[in-house]
């Protein structure tokens, strides 16, 4: 009975010298067919995965954080650009009121093409309260 235990145990080894062969054909020390041996490798190898892994974390939390930082900041840009473009288009309403009156108060009967000028006036103040209140509207969605 001994001898049927001590060769099942031969066989166990060079099971498991054949298994660590097919993980790693270049490990370093060879397996002496003993289950020790193969968990000693075993757990090498894991703290060794386990480091490059830990490495790799730290380098993309790294990289999360820089995304997100720039994520912020672009998003703050992108706001402060809507706000600009905002004050942009209520200027540009604005202004195109002021010409039509100006036009209206002293270019009439004056300007043989005052309807013209007045109608384009209208229409391009008209414009930029429309880009005006789009522009509220995207903001808002």
């Amino acid at each position: 009975m001994t001898k049927q235990r001590h060769c099942f145990f031969t066989d166990v080894g060079d099971a498991i010298e054949r298994l660590a062969d097919a993980l790693d054909p270049e490990r370093r020390p060879p397996f002496k067919g003993d289950i020790l041996d193969l968990l000693e490798w075993a757990e090498r190898d894991v703290l060794e995965l386990r480091q490059q892994l830990a490495a790799e974390i730290m380098r993309l939390e790294i990289a999360l954080r820089i995304k997100t930082e720039e994520h912020k900041c672009c998003s703050e840009d992108l706001m402060k650009l809507r706000e600009s473009e905002q004050s942009g288009w209520k200027e540009a309403a604005i202004a195109w009121e002021v010409c039509g009156s100006i036009h209206e108060a002293f270019a009439k009967k004056k300007d043989a093409l005052y309807s013209t000028r007045h109608s384009d006036f209208k229409r391009h103040a008209e414009d930029a309260r429309r880009m005006l209140s789009t522009e509220s509207k995207a903001k808002v969605e």
